[in-house]
């Protein structure tokens, strides 16, 4: 179960209510306009991105079902933290830098 369940204690169950009744009505706002907007023939990048999220809406809304899931990548993104202030530091790893 997550943590805003834990927080609020809330089961699985409970959880998943709370969170249909508070993000669900929102979605569907954006479905509304995301439908209206990929009926119309796709121009540039923000088009193309309409027409792509329409077309993943159900792995968008995923989550509104199951306690466990996330809308967001906040886990992941902490797991690669640590790596980040390295990388730049590897990038020459074992290349000479001539001194003058």
């Amino acid at each position: 179960m997550r943590d805003h369940a834990k927080r609020f204690g809330l089961d699985a169950e409970h959880f998943v209510v709370y969170r249909r009744q508070r993000v669900e009505p929102h979605l569907n706002y954006l479905e509304l306009w995301l439908d209206r907007e990929a009926a119309r023939p796709p121009s540039g990048a923000t088009g193309e991105a309409t027409v792509y999220t329409a077309g993943q809406w159900a792995k968008l809304t995923a989550f509104l079902g199951h306690a466990d899931l996330t809308p967001d990548n906040d886990r992941a993104e902490n797991a690669i933290r640590p790596f980040v202030p390295g990388r730049k530091n590897w990038m020459f790893h074992g290349v000479r830098v001539p001194m003058s």
